[in-house]
């Protein structure tokens, strides 16, 4: 179980670290796509995060769920200015 709590404060981690890194860069729609991608591609890499098979399989449905929720309390909180405003 803690492997698995584990591997999902990680994923979220990544998730806000890009979600940041990819402020001002087009689209929200692309934005979120870049962020996606980004995750799963650290999580394929060879001797990278570890993450069970099941999550995996899951994560392209849950991730774009993962990264507007991430990215609302960011712009509520004020770390991110909102796509219609850039």
């Amino acid at each position: 179980m803690q492997a698995i709590i584990d591997s999902i404060r990680i994923i979220y981690a990544l998730v806000v670290t890009l979600a940041v890194g990819v402020e001002g860069s087009g689209a929200g729609s692309e934005k979120r796509a870049a962020v996606v991608a980004q995750v799963l591609a650290i999580l394929d890499e060879p001797g990278g995060i570890e993450v069970p098979a099941w999550l995996r399989g899951i994560l392209p449905v849950v991730l774009p769920l993962l990264v507007d929720l991430v990215v609302a309390q960011l712009n509520r909180l004020g770390f991110l200015q909102p796509s219609s405003a850039s």
